[in-house]
């Protein structure tokens, strides 16, 4: 009697780490542009911080938010119009 031997599925971890696809560049680059403008909301005080419920101002780090948004809404414009 001979021992067949057994067939097992081809384990790829690096898709199985990957999971579900990841998004394009836009939507990336609209996910930071939206987290840096909640960022801004947040340091001037304009919402409670979410992880402790306080109104909190710190406007040096609200202009790093905003300016970061601006720069990066900026150059994805810029590259959006000179795409073909």
């Amino acid at each position: 009697m001979t021992d067949a031997p057994k067939e097992e599925a081809e384990h790829k971890p690096e898709e199985e780490a990957r999971g579900a696809p990841l998004p394009d560049s836009g939507t990336l680059v609209a996910s930071c542009i939206h987290l840096l403008s909640a960022k801004a909301w947040e340091t001037m005080g304009l919402v409670p911080n979410p992880a402790t419920g306080k109104v909190e101002r710190d406007f040096d780090e609200a202009r790093i938010a905003i300016d970061a948004a601006s720069a990066l809404a900026r150059t994805a414009s810029t590259r959006a119009r000179s795409s073909p």
